[in-house]
Protein backbone atom coordinates (compact mmCIF):
# COMPACT_ATOMS: atom_id res chain seq x y z
CA UNK A 1 0.00 0.00 0.00
CA UNK A 2 2.85 2.36 0.82
CA UNK A 3 4.43 1.72 -2.56
CA UNK A 4 1.21 2.67 -4.30
CA UNK A 5 0.90 5.86 -2.25
CA UNK A 6 4.55 6.70 -2.92
CA UNK A 7 4.13 6.08 -6.65
CA UNK A 8 1.00 8.24 -6.79
CA UNK A 9 2.72 11.02 -4.84
CA UNK A 10 5.69 10.85 -7.22
CA UNK A 11 3.40 11.01 -10.27
CA UNK A 12 1.50 13.95 -8.76
CA UNK A 13 4.75 15.85 -8.12
CA UNK A 14 5.97 15.22 -11.69
CA UNK A 15 2.66 16.40 -13.17
CA UNK A 16 2.70 19.51 -10.97
CA UNK A 17 6.27 20.33 -12.07
CA UNK A 18 5.40 19.89 -15.75
CA UNK A 19 2.36 22.12 -15.29
CA UNK A 20 4.43 24.79 -13.50
CA UNK A 21 7.15 24.80 -16.16
CA UNK A 22 4.58 24.85 -18.98
CA UNK A 23 2.61 27.70 -17.43
CA UNK A 24 5.81 29.71 -16.94
CA UNK A 25 6.98 29.15 -20.52
CA UNK A 26 3.66 29.93 -22.18
CA UNK A 27 3.07 32.95 -19.95
CA UNK A 28 6.46 34.46 -20.88
CA UNK A 29 5.88 33.79 -24.59
CA UNK A 30 2.48 35.46 -24.37
CA UNK A 31 3.79 38.55 -22.64
CA UNK A 32 6.11 39.28 -25.56
CA UNK A 33 3.40 38.58 -28.17
CA UNK A 34 0.86 40.83 -26.46
CA UNK A 35 3.47 43.54 -25.86
CA UNK A 36 4.60 43.52 -29.50
CA UNK A 37 0.96 43.68 -30.64
CA UNK A 38 0.21 46.69 -28.44
CA UNK A 39 3.39 48.51 -29.39
CA UNK A 40 2.92 47.96 -33.13
CA UNK A 41 -0.75 48.89 -33.32
CA UNK A 42 -0.36 51.68 -30.76
CA UNK A 43 2.37 53.26 -32.89
CA UNK A 44 0.63 52.71 -36.23
CA UNK A 45 -3.11 53.04 -35.58
CA UNK A 46 -3.19 56.57 -37.00
CA UNK A 47 -1.42 55.40 -40.16
CA UNK A 48 -3.99 52.64 -40.58
CA UNK A 49 -6.83 55.13 -40.05
CA UNK A 50 -5.29 57.37 -42.71
CA UNK A 51 -5.11 54.43 -45.13
CA UNK A 52 -8.77 53.64 -44.49
CA UNK A 53 -9.71 57.17 -45.60
CA UNK A 54 -7.43 57.12 -48.65
CA UNK A 55 -9.36 56.52 -51.89
CA UNK A 56 -6.26 55.11 -53.62
CA UNK A 57 -6.07 52.13 -51.25
CA UNK A 58 -7.84 49.04 -52.66
CA UNK A 59 -11.03 47.89 -50.91
CA UNK A 60 -9.46 44.50 -50.15
CA UNK A 61 -6.62 46.19 -48.26
CA UNK A 62 -9.09 48.37 -46.36
CA UNK A 63 -11.04 45.28 -45.28
CA UNK A 64 -7.82 43.65 -44.07
CA UNK A 65 -6.90 46.80 -42.11
CA UNK A 66 -10.34 46.84 -40.46
CA UNK A 67 -9.95 43.17 -39.54
CA UNK A 68 -6.45 43.70 -38.11
CA UNK A 69 -7.23 46.84 -36.09
CA UNK A 70 -10.68 45.88 -34.82
CA UNK A 71 -9.44 44.02 -31.73
CA UNK A 72 -6.94 46.74 -30.80
CA UNK A 73 -9.63 49.41 -31.01
CA UNK A 74 -12.03 47.27 -28.94
CA UNK A 75 -9.49 46.87 -26.17
CA UNK A 76 -8.64 50.56 -26.31
CA UNK A 77 -12.33 51.52 -26.00
CA UNK A 78 -12.72 49.16 -23.03
CA UNK A 79 -9.78 50.78 -21.25
CA UNK A 80 -7.22 48.00 -21.71
CA UNK A 81 -4.21 50.05 -22.69
CA UNK A 82 -1.38 47.62 -22.02
CA UNK A 83 -0.44 44.00 -22.59
CA UNK A 84 -0.82 43.02 -18.91
CA UNK A 85 -4.50 44.02 -18.83
CA UNK A 86 -5.09 42.22 -22.11
CA UNK A 87 -3.46 39.00 -20.87
CA UNK A 88 -5.47 39.11 -17.63
CA UNK A 89 -8.68 39.52 -19.64
CA UNK A 90 -7.90 36.54 -21.86
CA UNK A 91 -6.80 34.32 -18.97
CA UNK A 92 -10.08 35.12 -17.23
CA UNK A 93 -12.11 34.34 -20.34
CA UNK A 94 -10.31 31.04 -21.01
CA UNK A 95 -10.18 29.53 -17.55
CA UNK A 96 -12.43 29.07 -14.62
CA UNK A 97 -10.27 27.77 -11.78
CA UNK A 98 -6.56 27.28 -11.31
CA UNK A 99 -4.10 28.21 -14.05
CA UNK A 100 -3.14 25.06 -15.91
CA UNK A 101 -0.83 24.38 -18.77
CA UNK A 102 -3.90 23.97 -20.99
CA UNK A 103 -5.09 27.47 -20.15
CA UNK A 104 -1.80 29.07 -21.02
CA UNK A 105 -1.39 26.91 -24.13
CA UNK A 106 -4.68 28.30 -25.46
CA UNK A 107 -3.40 31.77 -24.63
CA UNK A 108 -0.07 30.92 -26.32
CA UNK A 109 -1.92 29.99 -29.53
CA UNK A 110 -3.77 33.31 -29.33
CA UNK A 111 -0.42 35.07 -28.85
CA UNK A 112 0.85 33.42 -32.03
CA UNK A 113 -2.26 34.74 -33.78
CA UNK A 114 -1.33 38.24 -32.56
CA UNK A 115 2.19 37.76 -33.93
CA UNK A 116 0.65 36.94 -37.31
CA UNK A 117 -1.51 40.06 -37.12
CA UNK A 118 1.56 42.20 -36.47
CA UNK A 119 3.31 40.63 -39.49
CA UNK A 120 0.25 41.24 -41.67
CA UNK A 121 0.10 44.86 -40.50
CA UNK A 122 3.79 45.33 -41.25
CA UNK A 123 3.28 43.88 -44.74
CA UNK A 124 0.39 46.25 -45.44
CA UNK A 125 2.43 49.28 -44.37
CA UNK A 126 5.43 48.09 -46.37
CA UNK A 127 3.40 47.44 -49.55
CA UNK A 128 1.51 50.76 -49.41
CA UNK A 129 4.66 52.92 -49.29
Amino acid sequence: MRKIISALAFIFIIVAMINFIGVSYFKQANISSFKNYFIFYGDNIERFDTLLNDEKVPEETKNKIIELTEMYKTFEVNGMKNSKEMIEFHVGSIRKGTPTIGTYYKLYKFGKHLDDQVKDGENILKNIK
